[in-house]
């Protein structure tokens, strides 16, 4: 007998990823209709930048418990997430969850206890927090949410270099390096205090970038979130700030439930893989919406 649990299954991918995703998106699908021989799966490729939150909007309303995966990285699960939000004041409140095929794979790789399959037959979800994240961008007050973190400075910079192009081992530290080089620091302001910073980063995670440590201890439903800022420094003591991070956390962190600071440049806002241009002299706000997130981990 097949399992029941789900009204619908939804898998959404993008054919043009440059990891696997519509192969691992084919296969999982695959697996789920051999056990749920009962309850739709479907298959959802998305065709532009955002559609994956139309999509996952689309579907949170087409039953009674829909479960919605992305098969992605961080960025893509992002679109997901939004989208699932969108849907969250009517009333609807499915499952969540990511199949990692990205290139940022944060989120499954320090959440996730087992893999995808075996959670999803268990179907023992849990509710976790979201950085709600309001900000103005061309003239406009936007407000998104992250599954995992935020980033001003250095963060977004990089990223918005790696997406210009496929990328493979060399050529992404290649770019990251020179755009770690090239980079200019920014200047925010806290209450009356200014002060120049190389990033910022707020995270839901311990961890980021594969071995970036932030904090031991944090929780995805805690109620707080990490912040750990970078003030402006020499391009060395950076790096080994970097470095150190690699091997042991930070120990500048420090915990939130809402912050708000406001920035003096016109610059980038990432939220997990999703960049965003916000204008000079802007408020952004960092609140913490505890559990929130119907998801496995």
């Amino acid at each position: 007998m097949g399992y029941v649990q789900y009204s619908s299954i939804d898998i959404i991918y993008n054919p043009k990823s440059t990891g696997r995703s519509h192969a691992t998106a084919k296969a999982f699908a695959k697996k789920l209709r051999r056990l749920y021989k009962n309850t739709p799966v479907n298959l959802h490729a998305t065709e532009f930048a955002g559609h994956a939150e139309q999509i996952a909007y689309e579907c949170s309303k087409t039953g009674k418990r829909p479960l919605i995966i992305s098969a992605s990285g961080d960025g893509g699960y992002n679109e997901v997430v939004n989208g699932v939000m969108r849907a969250k004041p009517k009333g609807i409140v499915p499952i969540c969850a990511v199949l990692p095929s990205g290139n940022a794979n944060d989120h499954s790789r320090t959440l996730h206890s087992k893999p995808l399959l075996r959670l999803v037959k268990e179907d023992k979800p849990k509710k976790i927090d979201l950085l709600k994240v309001t900000f103005t961008s061309d003239g406009q007050k936007k407000t998104r949410y992250a599954h995992s973190y935020v980033g001003l400075g250095l963060t977004p910079a990089v990223a918005a270099e790696l997406n210009k192009t496929a990328l493979n081992p060399v050529k992404e530290l290649w770019l990251a390096a020179k755009t770690f080089l090239a980079f200019q620091s920014l200047t925010v302001k806290i209450g009356r205090k200014k002060m120049a910073v190389d990033s910022v980063l707020f995270a839901n995670i311990g961890e980021m970038a594969k071995r970036l440590t932030l904090a031991k201890n944090a929780a995805p439903d805690d109620g707080k979130f990490e912040v750990v800022f970078f003030p402006h420094t020499s391009k060395r003591v950076l790096l080994w700030r970097l470095f150190r991070a690699s091997l042991a956390r930070l120990e500048e962190s420090s915990q939130a439930d809402d912050f708000t600071l406001l920035v003096c440049n016109k610059t980038k806002l990432q939220m997990d893989g999703e960049l965003q241009p916000i204008d000079a002299n802007t408020k952004v706000r960092i609140q913490n919406e505890q559990r929130i997130l119907t998801t496995f981990i």
